[in-house]
């Protein structure tokens, strides 16, 4: 599983040329994970994960819930919905989901990325004065 998430975090942190390469990759590594333990929230929040990256919103926003049903405080589950959300264009539904990832871990060292996300969503919505004060949470 360490390894699945390594080659997400390559392959969404522009570390890479091989982008779809290493989200299958992932992808592959967690799937296999899954068989053998099928009740791992973090496994199927990473594969919710790749399934957002891979144009498959509605079944990573599943995979995602899936982990949530059964670690109820994954953070990191509320704010992959809420970005899919964002990448849905239902930007309006993003900032619950990214407060309350906050709420469960509000020195995650990705809160810098949800927040911005919140704030992209802000924006999308036209609400540019909210996605300022949500920028500006960011430092």
């Amino acid at each position: 599983m360490r390894i699945a998430s390594l080659d997400f975090g390559s392959a969404t942190s522009f570390f890479s040329d091989d982008r779809v390469g290493l989200l299958g990759a992932a992808e592959v590594k967690l799937t296999k994970a899954l068989s053998l333990s099928s009740e791992h929230a973090l496994a199927h929040m990473l594969l919710g994960a790749v399934q957002i990256h891979t144009n498959r919103v509605a079944e990573g926003i599943a995979e995602c819930e899936r982990a949530l049903t059964l670690d109820r405080n994954c953070a990191g589950a509320h704010a992959r919905i809420g970005s899919a959300k964002y990448f849905l264009g239902r930007g309006e539904e993003t900032e619950a989901h990214i407060i309350e990832a906050l709420r469960l871990s509000p020195r995650d060292t990705s809160a810098h990325v949800w927040l911005g996300i919140a704030g992209f969503a802000k924006v999308h919505i036209g609400l540019d004065d909210e996605a300022v004060y949500r920028f500006a949470s960011l430092h």
